[in-house]
């Protein structure tokens, strides 16, 4: 198959010859029933013969994709996984967010539900997240998307509960703290979100000082009972 665009972006020329240095090969067995490779109507597969027990995938989004972004597709397409399986630092995990990112915008593009559920796999068993802006800038490219799917649902839960966690520290970040407020603007979906759960996270931390006041309150009543009930000992001494 040949992944990416068919004309030069810089030239815009009819060919870009450099494209032919991205043609992959996957198994047959990898791809073949794979129900994103089949035309959404007639349900024929999006395959051609190109010789003897030879196919080229000819999905007509494929010249959308940069070759970049798909190698990480086919790497899950090939044995399940892609990138980092199993990242134990700061520097892996921000790689790992990289990864994700990349290959969500291909999933998305083909359609690739089983992608992009692995995906929040990754992203849930990469945490503790550690960078802000990599949690920010993959919750906006979640929330713009067009496609909703329970994977999106699933992303939007996790990270609009971390960016609700940290909202004061988003907020002071020097570096991050106008592009924060901005994207806020622009997505209101994710804003209502994080403030929503900012509402629900103090009202949940104001608790135990309700009950406080709760149990000062009797306290307080006991003691005027037992009050009571020593005047009445001396009244009647």
């Amino acid at each position: 198959m040949f992944v990416g665009p068919e004309v030069d972006p810089a030239s815009d020329s009819d060919i870009d010859p450099e494209r032919r240095r991205y043609r992959l090969q996957l198994l047959k067995h990898h791809v073949w029933d794979r129900r994103y490779f089949r035309d959404t109507v007639s349900a024929r597969h999006c395959f051609e013969p190109i010789g003897e027990n030879t196919w080229e995938l000819v999905h007509p989004r494929l010249v959308d994709i940069l070759p970049a972004d798909f190698r990480w597709a086919a790497e899950f397409l090939s044995d399940g996984d892609f990138g980092h399986r199993d990242p134990d630092n700061e520097e892996q995990v921000a790689e790992t967010f990289a990864q994700c990112i990349s290959a969500w915008k291909t999933a998305e593009i083909l359609s690739m539900d089983d992608l992009l559920e692995h995906v929040v796999k990754k992203i849930r068993a990469a945490q503790p997240w550690w960078d802000l802006w990599n949690v920010m800038a993959f919750a906006c490219s979640v929330y713009q998307s067009d496609v909703s799917l329970q994977a999106h649902d699933d992303l939007k839960e996790m990270f609009s509960d971390y960016i609700a966690d940290l909202f004061f520290v988003y907020l002071d970040d020097n570096y991050l703290s106008g592009t924060f407020t901005t994207r806020l603007k622009q997505l209101p979906e994710l804003e209502r979100d994080v403030l929503t759960k900012r509402v629900a996270q103090l009202e949940a931390r104001s608790q135990p000082q309700q009950n406080l006041g709760v149990v000062l309150l009797q306290t307080d009543d006991e003691m005027g009972d037992e009050m009571s009930h020593d005047m009445d000992l001396y009244t009647a001494s």
